[in-house]
């Protein structure tokens, strides 16, 4: 199979939590409010006093008051060569009709895999994975909770940085200061969603408070050619 750095494509699935119950289960994470559990979109809510909002699922209390939209369900990278970078946003704004806060978590299912659809793929293959990065020192490197300088193209792998007035700052950095990166939690091993964005004070509305996700990927040289595609969940939670 071809391994020219013209043929790999990535793209992102971008999505809220798609399931709600209001008895907590194996699998869930829950609040007062509302459960999530991750899994398949399709089928009917186990309990009708959960609504769909842009496909964030809230008690309907909470969906007359909390709005949450991205800008894009999903990101197309396009065609990506080894040695280059490349870098796409993702926005997701949060509005209220009460006061409250916010915090926004993010987790990805699953490892930047060559499209299965497609192409025969060997899990343990390196070459149909692009790696989670481990940015620009690799003696100390970035972690799901550690941010750190990412610039160097030739360090491959796929990670996020966060910008806006909620993004953590103290993690993640500024455009002004220089920004740092963090490898995305995986789901499929068992890891814990990440805090990438917050609003804690709850005297006030959330008006468009808007937080950008940005996307970075530098594909190894020895990937093979294909598509390259990942889920990614965006968890906002209330504060009251």
């Amino acid at each position: 199979m071809s391994r020219c750095g013209w043929g790999l494509m990535a793209s992102l699935w971008l999505a809220g939590p798609v399931w709600a119950e209001a008895t907590p289960s194996a699998g869930l994470s829950c609040s007062d409010n509302y459960c999530v559990q991750w899994g398949d979109i399709e089928g009917e809510k186990p309990n009708t006093q959960y609504q769909d909002s842009e496909g964030f699922y809230f008690k309907a209390d909470i969906l007359t008051t909390l709005s949450v939209t991205v800008d894009s369900q999903s990101i197309d990278f396009g065609m990506l060569t080894p040695g280059i970078m490349g870098s796409r946003d993702s926005v997701v704004t949060v509005n209220s009709t009460k006061n409250m806060g916010y915090n926004l978590y993010v987790l990805q299912q699953a490892p930047l895999f060559l499209d299965r659809r497609f192409t025969y793929l060997d899990e343990d293959d390196v070459r149909a994975i692009i790696p989670r990065t481990h940015c620009d020192d690799e003696s100390d490197p970035c972690s799901t909770s550690v941010a750190k300088v990412w610039n160097n193209p030739d360090q491959a792998g796929f990670g996020y940085t966060a910008l806006g007035d909620d993004a953590l700052a103290s993690v993640f950095g500024t455009e002004a200061t220089g920004l740092k990166y963090r490898q995305l939690p995986l789901r499929s091993a068992g890891e814990d969603m990440a805090l990438v964005a917050q609003a804690t004070g709850t005297d006030a509305l959330l008006v468009d408070n808007q937080t950008t996700l940005r996307y970075q990927v530098s594909p190894l040289a020895i990937n093979d050619a294909g598509a390259y595609m990942a889920d990614i969940n965006y968890v906002v939670i209330p504060n009251f």
